[in-house]
């Protein structure tokens, strides 16, 4: 709609991304029982810098991170079912 808006009264239309993604090197300083991921770009950040998840359940934000996931993992033990994180969050929390 606002691209239909501009065109007709001769703007350029440029479109580019401006938003850069680096992964943050963490590493856990306890065991854990969950690894929890909220993003796709998550999943690729935490494997390509060689983490490995065992014995650990996997939880993420929704189906698909969970697809990304199961790339590196066999198996997600938690799909959020919402768009909303804060009832991603919930759902969670009620498993727990």
């Amino acid at each position: 709609m606002f691209k239909s808006k501009l065109i007709p009264s001769s703007y350029a239309i440029k479109g580019e991304s401006l938003i850069e993604f680096q992964p943050v090197i963490a590493e856990a300083k306890e065991k854990t029982d969950w690894v929890f991921f909220s993003s796709k770009n998550a999943v690729h950040h935490y494997f390509s810098n060689g983490n490995t998840i065992t014995g650990q359940k996997v939880a993420c934000t929704g189906p698909g991170t969970a697809k990304i996931i199961a790339k590196y993992h066999h198996a997600v033990d938690f799909i959020g079912t919402s768009p909303n994180p804060q009832l991603v969050g919930k759902e969670f929390a009620q498993l727990l």
